[in-house]
């Protein structure tokens, strides 16, 4: 095999998901839910396919832009997408041994593109809102550091650093090459993209880059722009590949930017689904954070990952974090006053059944409460499973059955039983088991237990047995509905 000049960090696929896939609200990834511009979607449909057989011209779309905005065309770079600009930034720019400074968890590849460069990764340190903290930012820049990254509004947390923040630390570092993300700048009220475009007319160490993936709705069909000084731009266009970009996605973008009247009713309509979506939340007891993106970062505590599966069963996907600095985070993208409404109201406490996977669900690789029962159960109840097998071993089983989608919370045998007393919200909790081991470990947590006898069992040997154990109450597998007051 041919090697690389350098070995790239090679991280785990991005697992993009089929647009088809079955989702009742896909709130992951700060997309705007509302569509994109009908001007937009009339120029696709309209599009003279006459001339797809030649290669695009963008001279007449790259002086419109520039006339719109009022920056001069040479200051202008042109990208199918942020990752595409940052590698080219980073590739140019970047070499081994630089100090890099960036932000943390910033959604894109460009940890991968400094690591590849072989420079030296520091992360931006935010104050303890998840905000950025000027003084900070300057205390971590040095004469070695050669770029600075970071997004703003930021991408993770939805906090801005205001232009006027920004020059302050073009002025004080020039030897640093500042790259600011701007793209969820349409979001704020009262600032614009051309408040942070115009630091380019004072200072030759910044480039700006903006998707149009969000606010304007074309992260199907992606583009976005870089503004810095023209000698900045120069270099980067004799590196860039050429016709990165379809002639689909300019006439797209342009139409877009003419419908500012769409535009400015998605920002409302956001805002007051991001208002209602922040109080329900903080109504809840959870900890939300407001800021100016399209979307609520809120800490569930130790409830984050009850909730980030709960809202999965239900067909809600939203961005759940590994790093520890947002481990008991999800982020949610605003959706509309509907979506608002379902989310808060699956995220209200409820009577939550706790059932042990084994003897219980499943018994000698045969299922032994139907998905039909789980399925009414988990309409009036929340419910999660306990075992002591692998996580491994329990997906397995659950997949051969197709009833992992039932339940929010896993127990395996790395974690003690005592967990989903603290991990898991509730009004009441009882355990349905037939297992000895597990109704034992029920009664040491002080769990309420409800044994569960099977058909196949001998009865009086079984009762007699599980009341040995401790068992609060008995009931038989068809008891199992009326037990928990759903008619059957």
């Amino acid at each position: 095999m041919i090697k690389p000049k350098n070995q790239p960090k090679i991280v785990e696929e991005n697992n993009i998901k089929n647009i088809n896939q079955d989702y009742r609200l896909k709130l992951d990834k700060n997309e705007n839910i509302y569509g994109a511009s009908p001007y937009a979607v009339s120029a696709l449909r309209n599009f003279d396919y006459e001339k797809i057989n030649f290669y695009p011209d963008y001279s007449e779309y790259i002086d419109k832009f520039s006339k719109i905005f009022n920056i001069n065309k040479e200051k202008l770079l042109f990208f199918s997408g942020i990752d595409s600009v940052l590698y080219l930034i980073l590739n140019t720019y970047l070499e081994e041994n630089d100090e890099f400074l960036c932000s943390k968890m910033s959604e894109n590849k460009i940890e991968i593109y400094a690591d590849f460069n072989k420079a030296k990764i520091k992360y931006i340190e935010l104050n303890e809102n998840f905000e950025y903290d000027i003084e900070k930012i300057k205390e971590q820049i040095n004469k070695n550091t050669k770029i600075c990254f970071f997004s703003s509004p930021n991408n993770i947390t939805g906090f801005t650093l205001r232009a006027s923040n920004i020059a302050k630390i073009l002025q004080e570092f020039p030897d640093t090459f500042f790259i600011v993300d701007i793209s969820l700048v349409d979001f704020i009220f009262g600032v614009n993209f051309k408040d942070f475009a115009d630091l380019v007319d004072y200072f030759s160490n910044i480039i700006l880059i903006k998707s149009y993936s969000f606010a304007f709705a074309l992260a199907g069909n992606t583009l976005g722009v870089a503004v810095s000084k023209k000698e900045n731009i120069k270099i980067l266009k004799a590196l860039q590949p050429d016709y990165q970009i379809t002639e689909f996605s300019f006439k797209a973008l342009l139409s877009a930017l003419n419908d500012e009247k769409y535009i400015n009713k998605i920002k409302e309509e956001n805002k007051e689904a991001k208002e209602i979506l922040f109080k329900g939340l903080k109504d809840l007891g959870f900890l939300a954070y407001q800021n100016d993106g399209n979307f609520i970062l809120c800490d569930f505590g130790s409830y984050q990952d009850f909730y980030f599966n709960k809202l999965k069963n239900n067909k809600i996907i939203v961005k759940n974090f590994d790093d520890s600095t947002f481990l008991n985070c999800l982020r949610i993208t605003a959706p509309k006053l509907s979506g608002v409404k379902f989310i808060l109201k699956l995220l209200e406490k409820k009577d939550m059944i706790a059932f042990a996977l084994e003897d219980t669900l499943v018994s000698n690789e045969k299922q032994i409460i139907e998905e039909n029962i789980l399925e009414e159960l988990s309409k009036k109840y929340d419910l999660i499973l306990v075992s002591n097998k692998s996580k491994e071993e329990i997906n397995l089983e659950l997949e051969k059955y197709d009833i992992k989608k039932y339940f929010s919370y896993i127990k395996s045998k790395d974690k003690e039983i005592e967990t989903i007393l603290t991990d898991c919200p509730y009004k009441s909790l009882a355990l349905v088991v037939s297992n000895n081991e597990i109704l034992s470990m029920a009664k040491k947590a002080n769990i309420k237990s409800i044994a569960l006898v099977n058909d196949d069992n001998n009865n009086n040997l079984t009762i007699n047995n599980f009341k040995h154990f401790g068992s609060d109450d008995i009931i038989f597998k068809q008891e199992l509905l009326r037990y928990f007051n759903i008619a059957d």
